[in-house]
């Protein structure tokens, strides 16, 4: 085999493989949504690396996969900067519903793509190589912004990472090394962000088997601590949820809360992850929810705009949108029916 297919085969693989990854997150039972966001994440970060490994192999590509690639390239930083909200809990806390910031950018996409097509306007689109590393970057650095505390934790070495900051952590590392080898093609190789997305992938599935074998060796080691630890714990939660109500903060954040129980991020990530099964915003929503049946249960003459900042929601919509996730309802229906049934 010669050294070009050789370079074809690593620079390939890893789209293979990321492909592979992305049916999985997107099709396994009991996705979450984060799962769903890591999985395009991952198909667009394929199909940029897949333009490059194409473009480098065959210098007359069709310029329509030229624009499919830039326009993926153009999604890679809202993604990530969204898979980080959603895994650290703060999705619901957008001023901002995240749903309309990522359709808009999808819908821009499509219809500059439509209206001005690679092959009628190729300088433009070359032109704009800057512009979508640029937006790139600056959701990189927003993404940088709420994992700091993984970066303080990193360099003091005081407390011990989760499983769930460890893998949050490699993700944006091995995306900002992509875009670091994309920016600087021009002083290395055009490959280089393929073979990069190759070897940043092989070694995050590594540290994953690493990870998981070891978890899976100390499962039962001091097991009666743990449970009790488990225990304190989750008295300590229901306390502070009663008596000083903190799901009421629309700005919430799972930092926040491990704040004021005083104990780290991981810790209490690990809890909700490996005892209640739930993610941050799962777990706080059930609370707002909770408190938003009271309030409608009470008679009280109040509006949804209200109650739902009231229950610690930025939007009607975010509120309307998970009271009815949560009940099959709609807050209106849950007064009207169960008033209905106590008269």
């Amino acid at each position: 085999m010669g050294s070009a297919q050789i370079l074809f085969f690593f620079s390939a693989v890893g789209v293979f493989n990321g492909l592979l990854l992305f049916l999985f997150f997107l099709l396994k039972k009991q996705n979450t949504l984060s799962d769903k966001l890591l999985a395009f994440l991952l198909l667009m970060l394929c199909i940029r690396v897949g333009k490059s490994v194409a473009l480098y192999f065959n210098r007359d590509l069709a310029q329509v996969f030229l624009q499919v690639g830039m326009s993926a390239c153009f999604l890679i930083g809202p993604l990530l900067y969204f898979y980080v909200q959603s895994k650290l809990g703060k999705l619901q806390s957008q001023t901002v519903d995240w749903r309309l910031h990522l359709g808009c950018l999808v819908s821009f996409v499509i219809i500059f793509g439509y209206i001005i097509p690679f092959n009628e306007a190729p300088e433009l689109w070359k032109n704009l190589y800057w512009f979508i590393y640029t937006f790139w970057a600056v959701y990189l650095l927003a993404s940088s912004f709420h994992l700091r505390y993984l970066f303080i934790q990193s360099w003091s070495k005081t407390t011990k990472w989760s499983d769930e900051d460890f893998w949050l952590f490699n993700i944006y590392i091995g995306n900002m090394l992509i875009f670091i080898s994309y920016i600087s093609f021009e002083y290395t190789s055009y490959i280089a962000g393929a073979l990069t997305f190759t070897f940043i992938f092989y070694l995050n599935l590594l540290l994953f088997i690493t990870q998981r074998f070891n978890k899976n060796r100390e499962k039962y080691k001091n097991k009666e601590l743990l449970i009790k630890d488990v225990e304190d714990l989750d008295e300590k939660i229901k306390s502070l949820m009663a008596t000083e109500i903190p799901y009421k903060n629309a700005n919430l954040t799972m930092p926040d809360l491990a704040k004021e129980l005083k104990i780290s991020p991981q810790k209490l990530s690990q809890f909700l992850n490996d005892n209640l099964e739930k993610s941050f915003s799962v777990f706080i929503n059930e609370y707002r929810i909770d408190l938003a049946k009271r309030i409608l249960l009470s008679g009280k003459r109040i509006t949804m705009e209200v109650l739902s900042e009231m229950c610690g929601y930025n939007s009607t919509s975010t509120f309307y949108s998970a009271f009815k996730k949560n009940t099959g309802m709609t807050p209106a229906t849950f007064r009207k029916q169960n008033i209905t049934i106590k008269s």
